[in-house]
């Protein structure tokens, strides 16, 4: 390789001391003309191509592309040494850079915010959950496909360093993410909101503004930019600066992502095109395009303030929009019907509602949730309260870690995208006591911003499905309560009533509060997930620190079980929620753990329930399936499986078959897990276990994700210990 060139060519290109760089062979050569298009339509000219063959560099020369070429031979771990390689070289010119594949479209400029004036030496897109040992014990990875590293002698010596460890690894990215660990990077999240996503069932986590970590020696600045604005999984919705979606390596897969995620650039007819680097305009999809549009804007890609990318607004434009849009029909109606003790809004606009239902009812309690801060109302003495976050990023504060007696939603829904309305339901759900009044605009009914509008019936569904109960008579009136011109309440307004029965379960959440906290606070500190249990689908919820409404029948249940159930085995532990409601639920019980404790936090979890709770607990570490054999001569009126599921199940159970009082029940966990299932309804033909006399409580979990079965072992006489010994034999 002629580094003499590449410096040159880098030196030419390079503005503000900072190039831009892919690598390209003519088997891609579709996907890199998207990629320049991209950078066309936002006036980036500081770049050049790494072409790795030289079919690709005529072609590129011709048309007055900057191209260096550097001909790869061999297998892909030979284009990551390459890469390095030249990185190092760009590091030792003291020139900054950002990488880029090919298939990572930039739709709008991120170097003025994000690299033009760093002081951070690498800033990096978030990979997903590769390598693995780095997610699992940093909670995310660095992504080789787009990053920034300023040219200077720390990252010399970092990229001398990934080149070593890359000719044994074979591949860049584990090289680089092993390397920077090895740093030991203290990285500050603590102002940062955080969510996390699954891929190929793993988690990985993310946060919503760019964070950053020095090393041990404080010789390394690294950063980590915001998932949902540099994208490896696809998150519409987002104004993202830059999407490098996951899809098949192959020039044509690549093709098809970018027309099914709106990243295809390239207008399909461009082969008949005579194009060149400074008319690429030609081949745009989008056609000719002014200066005005192309020259210099770096927002032009995805305007902010389009209507079909917008679900909140701010003050000033919820009154151009819609002016007061007050319904005192409606308002008068739940004041003087529904009467409720506390009040919470989600998309609350201005708070009129809130403002007019806590004068009316003298109501201490009255929350709107608007991400944006609406003064007005809220700020008047006395007014309601507004909460000012995004409900599906921001960390949710502390005074929505409670039920209302009201919870509202008035036309906000259809300004949710579509794959965010499970949270949504679910949010709504878990923070009623008593009443929802709910409307969401029907398909056809047109409006600002809205781009997921359903009909009234699957609206109502998913209340239903989620334990609500439609109050028909009450909707009507409602809807005849409202103001004549607000036409699309008359048709819309839905009124739910919660189904009674949940006041103890109410009760143990409310007390399990400072528990959770501390639980969780725990947890952090050893891990950045939490597996999923009787009150969290996973760490976010726990963070959010409402219990998930989808897990609530299991809670209830347990609860049920536990009464007058003093003696009690619990077959894994995890973080000791199903633990801690029966510890609350029944002052008298006693439980005996066993956990194989694979998880960091495990023990320190224990440690801190048996502070609590002293004297109730005992922690079995090991394998179940060898430690219950341990326990013969004691008795358990209350077994619940909760470890290794489907692999250890049925040893689980015929071991402990000997361990059960007459009176005793058997709660086994996650049984939406079809091979579980499956090898339940087995043992029950085998007659080891019946799954009828709790069936009516199992069926409560039916209709939610998260499920579990609740069983007995057979009487003696229809399954004897004699036949039991037989089985374990076989």
């Amino acid at each position: 390789m002629d580094t003499s060139k590449l410096l040159q060519l880098a030196i030419a290109r390079k503005d503000n001391n900072t190039i831009a760089l892919t690598f390209s062979d003519h088997r891609y050569k579709e996907v890199l003309l998207n990629w320049l298009i991209g950078l066309n339509r936002l006036g980036i000219t500081n770049y050049f191509v790494v072409s790795l063959d030289e079919e690709i560099h005529a072609f590129l020369s011709e048309r007055g592309f900057p191209s260096f070429l550097s001909p790869l031979q061999g297998t892909l771990s030979n284009l990551w040494a390459l890469r390095i390689k030249i990185f190092r070289t760009l590091c030792a010119a003291d020139i900054n850079f950002i990488h880029s594949d090919t298939d990572a479209i930039w739709l709008r400029n991120p170097i003025p915010e994000y690299f033009g004036a760093s002081d951070h030496h690498i800033i990096a897109s978030s990979g997903t959950v590769w390598p693995s040992d780095v997610v699992k014990t940093q909670g995310f990875v660095f992504c080789c496909g787009l990053f920034y590293m300023k040219g200077c002698a720390q990252t010399l010596a970092l990229m001398e360093e990934v080149s070593s460890d890359v000719a044994v690894s074979g591949d860049d990215q584990v090289s680089l993410n092993k390397v920077i660990q090895r740093r030991q990077i203290n990285w500050d999240s603590s102002h940062r909101h955080s969510y996390t996503l699954t891929y190929d069932g793993q988690r990985f986590l993310c946060f919503k503004d760019m964070i950053s970590g020095l090393s041990r020696d404080q010789q390394l600045k690294v950063g980590l930019l915001p998932h949902h604005l540099f994208q490896r999984l696809h998150m519409p919705g987002h104004d993202a600066y830059v999407k490098h979606l996951l899809s098949d390596k192959d020039s044509e897969s690549k093709l098809d992502m970018f027309e099914r995620t709106d990243c295809r650039l390239l207008a399909a007819d461009w082969q008949e095109q005579s194009f060149s680097a400074k008319v690429l305009e030609i081949i745009d999809k989008n056609g000719q395009h002014s200066e005005e549009n192309f020259g210099s804007s770096v927002d032009c890609a995805l305007p902010k303030t389009a209507d079909c990318e917008r679900t909140h607004w701010t003050a000033e434009e919820h009154l151009a929009r819609y002016g007061p849009n007050f319904n005192n029909g409606m308002a008068e109606y739940i004041a003087r019907t529904l009467k409720p003790a506390s009040i919470l809004e989600f998309g609350c606009g201005l708070g009129l509602y809130c403002h007019f239902l806590k004068t009316q009812l003298d109501v201490k309690t009255v929350l709107g949730i608007e991400p944006e801060p609406m003064g007005g109302v809220f700020d008047a003495p006395g007014g309601p309260t507004q909460v000012a976050i995004d409900l599906f990023s921001d960390k949710h504060p502390q005074p929505l870690e409670r039920k209302f007696d009201l919870v509202m939603s008035i036309e906000v829904a259809e300004h949710i995208p579509r794959e965010k309305h499970d949270f949504l339901f679910d949010f709504l759900v878990s923070h009623t006591s008593n009443w929802i009044v709910f409307s969401g605009a029907r398909v056809g009914q047109g409006g600002h911003g809205h781009i997921a509008e359903r009909n009234e019936e699957d609206w109502k569904a998913e209340f239903l499905k989620r334990g609500m109960i439609f109050e028909d008579e009450l909707t009507r009136n409602i809807r005849l309560a409202c103001d004549s011109k607000n036409i699309n309440h008359r048709q819309n307004l839905m009124v739910f009533k919660r189904l009674s029965g949940y006041e103890e379960l109410d009760h143990i959440e409310k007390t399990a509060r400072p528990y959770l906290r501390d639980i969780l606070a725990l947890v952090q500190q050893k891990s950045a997930f939490l597996d999923g249990n009787l009150f969290y689908v996973n760490v976010q919820d726990a963070i959010n620190a409402m219990p998930s409404d989808s897990l609530k029948e299991k809670r209830r249940n347990l609860i049920h079980l536990i009464k007058g159930r003093n003696n009690v085995l619990e077959i894994g532990f995890n973080a000791g929620h199903s633990a801690l409601i029966m510890l609350l639920a029944n002052r008298e019980t006693m439980i005996t753990v066993i956990d194989t404790c694979q998880h960091a936090y495990t023990e320190e979890c224990f440690s801190y329930l048996n502070r609590r709770f002293p004297g109730r607990l005992e922690l079995i570490k090991g394998d179940s399936t060898k430690v219950i054999q341990e326990l013969n001569g004691r008795k358990f009126d209350l077994i619940h499986y909760d470890g290794g599921k489907e692999k250890t199940i049925t040893e689980d159970l015929k071991n402990s078959i000997d361990l059960v009082e007459d009176d005793h029940v058997l709660l086994i966990d996650d049984t939406q897990n079809g091979t579980l299932n499956d090898i339940l309804l087995g043992l029950e033909e085998q007659k080891l276990i019946d799954l009828s006399m709790y069936q009516s409580l199992s069926e409560r979990t039916d209709k939610y994700k998260w499920r579990h079965a609740i069983a007995t072992f057979r009487n003696s006489d229809q399954y004897t210990l004699t036949e039991s010994i037989f089985q374990r034999l076989e």
